[in-house]
C-alpha cells in the first residue's frame, strides 16, 4: 500500500518517481533524446515545464507527467501529433505489482499536484477584490463630482449654438466621463491579479 504521508508530499514538489532523463521519454515514445531535449528546452523556458539541470546547463531530468500535459496543450499543429500521454502505463520496467502500483500512485498524485496549482494561480482574493471595487467606486464618484465643474462651458455652448451647441458639449463630456470611468474600472485588474505565492498550502489531514 502507498504511503500516505509520501502522498501528501507529492502535493508539494514532483517527487522522484516522475522526474525521468529525455533518454527515458525518447524510448518510451520512440523518438531522439535529441527531440525530447529540444521539446523540453522550449517546454520549460515558454510554459515553466519543472527540470533539473546539470553544470552545463543541460537538462538532465524532466516532469514526465507535466511535460505530457504541456505538449498535449501546446503541441505544434503543423507537426504530427505527440502520442497520448501514457505514463503510468510505459514506465520503466517495475521489479512487482506493487512497484507499479506506485509509480502509478504517483503519476495520479502529479497529476493532481498540477492541477491544484493551476486552480491556485486562477484565484482571486476576496478581500484584495472588495477594496479594488471600493478604490474603483470612490474614483467615479469623484469623476460625477466635478461634472457640474462644466457648467460655465456648457452655458457658453447653449450662449454661442443654442440647443445643439448644448447638445455637442453633453456628447464631448459623455466621451471623457466613460473614459475615465472606463480607467478607474482598469485599475481593479492589476490589483487583484492573481499571485500563487499568497495562496497559503492547504494543511495536511491526519490519517
Amino acid at each position: 500500500m502507498t504511503d500516505q504521508t509520501d502522498l501528501l508530499a507529492a502535493a508539494a514538489e514532483p517527487h522522484d518517481a516522475v522526474m525521468w532523463t529525455p533518454k527515458q521519454i525518447a524510448d518510451r515514445d520512440g523518438t531522439s533524446k535529441q527531440a525530447v531535449t529540444a521539446k523540453a528546452r522550449k517546454l520549460a523556458t515558454d510554459h515553466g515545464l519543472i527540470v533539473e539541470r546539470d553544470g552545463r546547463d543541460r537538462i538532465t531530468k524532466l516532469n514526465v507527467v507535466q511535460f505530457d500535459q504541456l505538449r498535449g496543450k501546446f503541441a505544434d499543429p503543423s507537426h504530427a501529433q505527440a502520442p497520448k500521454a501514457q505514463t503510468a502505463k510505459a514506465a520503466p520496467a517495475a521489479d512487482s505489482r506493487d512497484e507499479a502500483m506506485r509509480l502509478q500512485a504517483w503519476t495520479d498524485a502529479e497529476r493532481s499536484r498540477l492541477a491544484l496549482d493551476e486552480l491556485k494561480s486562477q484565484l482571486i482574493r476576496a478581500d484584495k477584490i472588495n477594496a479594488a471595487i471600493d478604490a474603483a467606486g470612490d474614483a467615479i464618484a469623484a469623476i460625477i463630482d466635478r461634472f457640474p465643474n462644466t457648467a460655465d462651458d456648457l452655458a457658453a455652448a447653449v450662449a454661442r449654438d443654442g440647443s445643439h451647441g448644448l447638445r455637442v458639449a453633453l456628447t464631448a463630456e459623455a466621451v471623457r466621463l466613460r473614459r475615465e470611468i472606463a480607467a478607474a474600472l482598469r485599475g481593479i485588474a492589476p490589483s487583484t491579479a492573481p499571485a500563487a505565492k499568497e495562496v497559503a498550502p492547504a494543511e495536511p489531514v491526519s490519517p
